[in-house]
């Protein structure tokens, strides 16, 4: 009787790739950039896990979460380099859409080459201490990107280089024939002899590659999207996959893009939110076929609401389960939790030590069985060692969501709900009063009405540097996806910014339309961009709308600063993008060209500044620095953080003409602004100007330095939320420091404006600035009052 292995069909390897990876870029990305750190880290002799996961596991309950200080207790290992680089455009040898990632690790003959990647969801690593589990990752994403037809004579197959003792080895996997009708996939392997410069240099191999490392090279296919560049760090950087390899102070992951606008290069970076451990637990996970294994669990609270999306490329809130590894399983509230917004704060880690090799054993078993989806999509909610093991976790969690659930209905933070409504009606006299003098309000109809799925309301705009723009984007309720609702707004130039970045679509019966309002924004001068809108549609087809940014210029008007100034005096970024604050130096003021000392001064999380992410500078003013028809320099300065949550103050000084020293300071925040609103809540903070109150972004601060204030208010933003509760006295102090604050921001805008809503300033600058201000406190203080103290107009 003849015996022969029943072949695997082409067509159903590519549905088997597809599921995988399918579009997604950051799938692909992930895949190899795992493969490379496992490889680099095997070739230095290093433990898979950074030890960071440990560090956050000894936190106790009402401890600070700030992984970038737990980094700096972490054991100093060998550090190991990897370099993602993608074209987005052709140069040299390279087509548009190329991936190629590199690492130094041990490198492969042409033997481990044909063995690694010659047989499909073989358990290659069985095992070795690595992240590999179905044997499949890499060979994924060769076969689904090199499954495209071209007609431009490029070669679409990926191919690997890899140099092991100085020797340098090829493989090319395809798609062909082989000798059967049907298409199949194809791995060739070569041995091309020494490193040499030469050799390297033929094959466009990076000319250091000589003793060992790996290239992996291939086209992204068409469907799959490129991350817009001002999301492109943050997308890579919080895919939950990826968060730990970023966060590993021993791995340097360097992305280099090349696009029109030329050779650019970030690191890969990653801090947890800022938050408060809530709960730390131990259990073990006893089950028939996996045996014990011990589960160690952290839950916190984020200051800030994350993104709750159960996709998982966007998502952020989420347990973190990972193994001894740091491979990282699943990200997951728990399936009954995912999708409930009143627990959009709650983040941890779940850490399963041992499960790689039951989990393995599963896969060989003769009923083999996966626990974690092929998909890179975490645990199979469906199967029964998985539900087990939610149900443990679901024990020791279950209180913490319940008290968070009550905590978020009450309203902001500790405040009762009578509170939190007065506080809301209070903001939405201030938001009106705001956009009737501005103009900027999303009332103001647009001059382009809604056509189509998704359309801007305006086509192109201008902005002004260090000025908010508010348009309006409309969606098409019944084109866009019912369950897919999620639309994305991104700015291909991160300087310019986009609020919200995400919203989402709902039906509603007699409302054809959906209004989005959003903000534009950008502290620097001579930027464009391209504003970019995408959402599912019904067919599953992708939706786009774009608006062009066509410059931002300058204010209509520069107050002249008394020596140093930073404008706004508080900034708020975005982490693992380039941030810019904004220094106005008065030239009068200094001895030529100053030289400005520019230094953090406090901070919480990792913020630095400057190109090379530093904690102070030193910079010498320039004169095309100065802004025309002035004798005002402006001094931009990049600024970045790796977590949402992270603050810093930041201080510039330089000597005067008269021998004295100028100080300036700012605060920087990276606090996301999703509310819709311009002002959106109250904080009582410490300020370093001598001012009861100001309003700055989305917030209007009460200074909590004042003795009067400490006095009413206490010291902390829940003792100033119970004074509001009960003290009329409080309350009506409040009531008078936020109308102050919101006055004069609102002049501020109107003077930097000019036009037909700016304010102008004539020969007599003190009064008139006085009158408007009487005039707009006199007319907002008692909506004020109406809104927040409405016992108080009964009497």
């Amino acid at each position: 009787m003849a015996k022969r292995v029943i072949p695997w069909a082409g067509r159903e390897k590519r549905r088997q790739t597809n599921k995988a990876v399918g579009g997604s870029f950051l799938k692909t990305v992930t895949e190899l950039l795992t493969n490379s750190d496992s490889a680099l880290k095997k070739h230095l002799s290093l433990a898979h896990a950074a030890g960071l996961v440990d560090a956050m596991l000894e936190l106790k309950s009402g401890d600070r979460v700030d992984t970038a200080v737990l980094k700096k207790s972490l054991p100093k290992r060998s550090k190991g380099t990897i370099i993602v680089q993608v074209y987005s455009k052709q140069l040299g040898r390279f087509p548009s859409r190329t991936c190629q990632v590199i690492d130094y690790g041990p490198g492969m003959s042409e033997v481990e080459l044909d063995r690694n990647f010659g047989a499909y969801a073989k358990a290659k690593a069985k095992g070795e201490q690595t992240r590999s589990l179905f044997g499949r990752g890499a060979l994924d994403v060769f076969l689904y990107h090199s499954n495209q037809r071209r007609d431009d004579g490029v070669d679409p197959a990926a191919h690997v280089f890899s140099v092991k003792e100085g020797i340098l080895s090829h493989c090319r996997i395809s798609w062909g024939t082989t000798g059967r009708d049907e298409e199949d996939s194809i791995i060739e392997t070569e041995t091309l002899g020494p490193a040499t410069a030469s050799m390297l240099k033929k094959h466009s191999l990076p000319p250091d590659l000589t003793r060992s490392g790996t290239v992996v090279r291939f086209i992204l296919a068409e469907g799959t999207r490129i991350p817009q560049e001002g999301n492109f760090l943050p997308s890579l950087s919080n895919f939950y996959m990826l968060r730990l390899i970023a966060a590993d102070p021993s791995m340097t992951v360097v992305i280099e893009r090349y696009t029109s606008k030329g050779r650019m290069e970030e690191p890969l970076a990653y801090d947890f939110d800022l938050g408060n451990v809530l709960k730390r637990s131990h259990d073990v996970f006893r089950h028939d076929r996996l045996g014990e294994i011990p589960v160690d669990i952290l839950v916190a609270r984020s200051d800030r609401k994350m993104t709750s999306d159960y996709n998982y490329e966007r998502r952020e809130n989420g347990l973190l389960f990972v193994d001894d590894n740091d491979a990282v399983l699943d990200l997951t509230l728990l399936p009954e939790y995912n999708n409930d917004p009143l627990l959009s704060r709650i983040y941890g880690i779940v850490k399963l030590t041992g499960i790689r090799a039951p989990l393995e054993a599963l896969l060989d078993d003769r009923l083999p069985e996966a626990v974690l989806t092929e998909t890179r999509d975490g645990f199979d909610a469906k199967n029964e060692i998985a539900q087990a093991l939610f149900a443990l976790v679901e024990k020791h969690v279950r209180s913490i969501y319940e008290e968070e659930q009550k905590r978020e209905r009450r309203g902001s933070g500790n405040r009762s709900p009578e509170l939190d409504k007065k506080l809301k009606d209070a903001l939405q006299e201030l938001n009106k009063f705001h956009n009737e003098e501005t103009g900027d309000g999303t009332g103001v109809p647009p001059p382009v009405p809604p056509e189509g799925p998704l359309s801007f309301a305006y086509r192109k705009v201008r902005l002004v540097a260090g000025q908010d723009r508010r348009l309006s984007l409309y969606a098409e309720r019944d084109r866009i996806h019912e369950d897919l609702n999620v639309i994305e707004l991104t700015s291909n130039n991160p300087r310019v910014r986009v609020v919200p970045e995400s919203e989402v679509v709902t039906r509603r019966k007699g409302s054809r339309f959906q209004t989005i309002p959003i903000t534009l924004s950008c502290p620097v001068t001579a930027e464009i961009a391209t504003i970019t809108a995408r959402a599912m549609s019904i067919e599953e087809q992708v939706l786009e709308a774009t608006l062009e940014v066509t410059e931002v210029v300058e204010p209509h008007q520069i107050p002249v600063p008394v020596d140093l100034e930073f404008r706004p005096a508080r900034y708020n970024g975005k982490p693992n993008v380039e941030n810019q604050l904004v220094l106005f130096v008065n030239l009068d003021a200094f001895p030529g060209m100053p030289t400005i000392k520019i230094r953090i001064v406090g901070r919480e999380g990792a913020v630095t500044i400057g190109t090379e992410r530093c904690e102070k500078l030193e910079i010498k003013t320039q004169k095309d620095w100065v802004v025309p028809g002035s004798n005002i320099a402006k001094v931009v300065i990049p600024y970045w953080a790796t977590a949402w949550g992270a603050k810093a103050e930041i201080e510039a000084k330089a000597k005067r003409t008269d021998g004295r020293i100028a100080f300036a300071r700012c605060k920087l925040g990276f606090r996301e602004q999703t509310g819709l609103n311009q002002y959106e809540d109250l904080l009582y903070e410490p300020l370093d100007r001598p001012v009861l109150g100001e309003a700055a972004q989305k917030y209007i601060y009460v200074n909590s330095r004042p003795p009067v204030h400490r006095s009413l208010f206490g010291d902390s933003q829940e003792t100033f939320e119970r004074a509001l509760e009960v003290d009329p006295i409080a309350q009506m102090r409040m009531a008078s420091i936020v109308t102050d604050a919101v006055v004069y921001d609102v002049a501020s805008k109107k003077y930097h404006k000019g036009g037909e809503k700016g304010l102008t300033i004539g020969n007599e600058p003190i009064t008139e600035v006085r009158e408007f201000v009487e005039a707009k406190r006199y007319e907002l203080d008692s909506k004020i009052v109406r809104a927040f103290l409405k016992e108080s107009t009964t009497q």
